[in-house]
């Protein structure tokens, strides 16, 4: 306790009640979360009882991670949920799953098995859908996230277009339903339900949650926190962590407004302030409160440091988007070589409005030869291999898992084409009934041949022998035993022609046998099933987009969204493309989302410790023409005493001098 500042002693002592924390950019939030309940264990309060919910696995690792060296290895944390929401509204559903019409072993979808289903969902409605596939998922997943259903958007749609969505996303519930399968949104949607209809299962779980936390609560949404209200009640120890000017995810359903009115839904609240930062330097925080400042309706905080005033912050007027790539990766350079390698190339970083500005910085970094990273690639869990494996896998749990069957029913190839599926298909649909259980009796549809019907038969027997498998062998090893059962390595080899390829790829199949052995030994206890669908759920969530990307481990320099970014802190950083229409994005501009952007422009800014760079270009090459540009109106929110200004030459100016110097060189000789 020694070691807080008033403010966090403050929030870690509060105990009964609802509690708001406002933590406002590198105040040691995360701290604050960990030693309250470290806090509340001493204090007697049994693992079991504590509830703490955030938005990312790497944030619910951090704080695990943080407890375990605060309380030592005395202290059992194995009954204490640190989870994210989703993976939460899994643990609800996974025991009353029969209630709400889905088996226990009912799977989640990933972003490529939406796609599908929507794809087909869209293909079924005349008038033909609105949208592409992936803009009708954003806009279903909006009117999940705002509760409205299938029912509820056709009763009120207001013209053609919303009646035809109404359409598609009543079908695709219908495909996802038909396959015992939920997308993300449904799972919110679904442990809400099962709470409110099942008053024994709502008991159930608020006898054991008696204290509750949520992290980065700007981010939450209108089901999510009503999930969390559900939860806390009567008891209503809710105490809820976040800072409603890092509110950026309102796209995908984020609504500040449950920050900014948590009082008015609990007039009780203690409130309690974090302002005091621990990352910046006192110039960066006082230009970033200027800019915040100019957002109506936010909650008053004024971040202040102790770290010193700091250098003012670079404001580099650029040519054109090449020139300003040039400029941050020749400024880097020498700032790296005049600290006689005390500063690393990690401690630099770039941030972008959006991943369309990475191309020339790459091409810079490249040509420079200085190391740079890329944030936000593929999770492992997210990839095709990974994929395949956690489809054969779920099988073995449940072989009803229609979406996770078509995945892999002719992966590797095994004599089931599109037009044996197709049959097998409508013949489901027309019976109700599930694809395995056609799968296994593949003679109920006379139109299919021999051949396929044998080849049908034949894995279906192979799906549940995996089953027999696990109950008998357990989790280990069972993902290499059903590789080489279908000949999954040969197939890689059939894909990729090149032999280090085909050789990445199955090591990579290998690495979920590792991952499932490892998940497996430090989760001895309860049935093998059990065990293999808790890590099914686990990786399934795992490859989900997280909200704030990951520090590179390399000794190199990230290039990364604003939106990755958060969560994240850099010495030495770089704001790049900060224009009209690219910072703040002219679509957001247009749909009235420039509260959001200027959120999104303090997020950037606060990412910075010691040292802050601006750059904006006066032109942008679009589609080989050039577009002028004006600089972002953020930039004139910054008090110019904050500001060292530097303009790039033109590119007249810069021909007269290099015109100018061969002159001279030519006079000399």
């Amino acid at each position: 306790m020694e070691k807080l500042n008033t403010q966090q002693q403050q929030a870690v002592c509060h105990r009964e009640g609802p509690l708001l924390i406002l933590a406002g950019a590198g105040t040691g939030k995360t701290r604050v979360i960990t030693e309250r309940i470290a806090r509340l264990l001493s204090q007697g309060v049994k693992p079991e009882n504590i509830l703490g919910v955030t938005f990312t696995n790497k944030a619910a690792a951090e704080m695990r991670s943080r407890l375990a060296g605060l309380l030592g290895k005395h202290v059992q944390l194995r009954n204490l949920i640190l989870s994210t929401f989703h993976s939460l509204a899994v643990r609800l559903i996974r025991p009353h799953a029969g209630r709400i019409g889905f088996t226990s072993g009912f799977s989640i979808c990933d972003a490529g098995e939406q796609l599908a289903n929507i794809r087909k969902a869209a293909a079924t409605v005349r008038g033909g859908a609105p949208l592409l596939p992936d803009k009708l998922l954003a806009r279903i997943s909006r009117l999940k996230n705002q509760g409205i259903t299938p029912e509820a958007l056709s009763r009120y749609a207001i013209d053609d277009d919303e009646h035809i969505l109404a359409a598609v996303y009543r079908r695709y519930q219908e495909a996802l339903r038909r396959q015992d399968a939920m997308d993300f949104d449904d799972l919110l949607l679904q442990a809400g339900r099962l709470l409110r209809e099942y008053p024994d299962a709502l008991d159930a779980w608020r006898n054991r949650f008696h204290y509750i936390m949520i992290d980065e609560f700007q981010d939450s949404s209108h089901i999510q926190f009503d999930l969390m209200r559900l939860l806390a009640s009567p008891r209503d120890n809710l105490c809820v962590v976040g800072d409603d000017d890092q509110s950026i995810y309102a796209w995908r359903g984020a609504k500040a407004g449950n920050i900014l009115k948590f009082q008015e839904s609990y007039p009780r609240t203690a409130s309690i302030t974090l302002e005091r930062n621990y990352r910046s330097t006192a110039t960066i925080l006082a230009a970033a409160n200027a800019v915040i400042q100019n957002n109506v309706g936010r909650k008053d905080k004024n971040l202040w440091s102790e770290l010193g005033r700091g250098g003012l912050i670079r404001l580099l007027a650029c040519n054109d988007q090449f020139d300003e790539a040039e400029r941050i990766v020749q400024a880097i350079r020498e700032r790296r070589n005049s600290s006689c390698g005390r500063i690393r190339f990690a401690d630099f970083a770039v941030i972008i409005r959006s991943n369309a500005q990475s191309r020339p910085l790459e091409d810079e970094f490249v040509a420079a030869r200085l190391p740079f990273e890329v944030i936000g690639g593929q999770s492992l869990f997210d990839r095709k291999e990974a994929r395949d494996v956690m489809a054969f896998l779920a099988l073995a749990v449940n072989p009803e898992a229609d979406s996770q069957l078509r995945r892999v029913i002719n992966v590797p190839p095994r004599g089931i084409g599109d037009k044996t599926i197709d049959l097998l298909s409508a013949r489901a649909i027309r019976d109700g009934s599930h694809f395995f259980h056609l799968l296994s009796k593949p003679e109920l549809e006379p139109e299919m041949g021999k051949p396929q019907v044998e080849a049908c038969r034949r894995f279906a027997s192979e799906i549940l022998s995996w089953g027999e498998r696990l109950k008998k062998g357990g989790a280990r090893g069972l993902v290499k035993e059903i590789l080489n059962a279908v000949g999954y390595q040969e197939e890689l080899r059939q894909l990729y022609r090149n032999p280090l390829e085909s050789a990445a790829r199955w090591n990579e199949a290998l690495e979920m046998d590792a991952s499932l052995s490892a998940f497996a030994a430090h989760n001895p206890l309860g049935r093998p099933e059990d065990i293999l669908s808790a890590f099914l759920d686990e990786a399934t969530l795992a490859g989900r987009p997280e909200r704030g990307g990951r520090q590179s481990k390399r000794d190199a320099v990230s290039i990364i969204t604003a939106h990755s970014a958060k969560g994240l802190e850099f010495p030495e950083t770089f704001i790049a493309g900060l224009e009209e229409d690219t910072f703040p994005n002219q679509k957001a501009v247009e749909e009235g989302m420039v509260e959001e952007e200027r959120r999104l422009f303090y997020v950037a800014m606060t990412r910075a410790r010691l040292e802050l760079t601006l750059t904006w270009n006066r032109a942008r090459l679009v589609r080989g023409k050039e577009r002028k540009c004006l600089p972002s109106r953020f930039l004139a929110e910054i008090p110019a005493e904050f500001i060292q200004s530097e303009a790039a030459p033109s590119r007249q100016e810069a021909a007269l001098e290099w015109l100018a110097e061969l002159r001279g060189k030519l006079a000399s000789r």
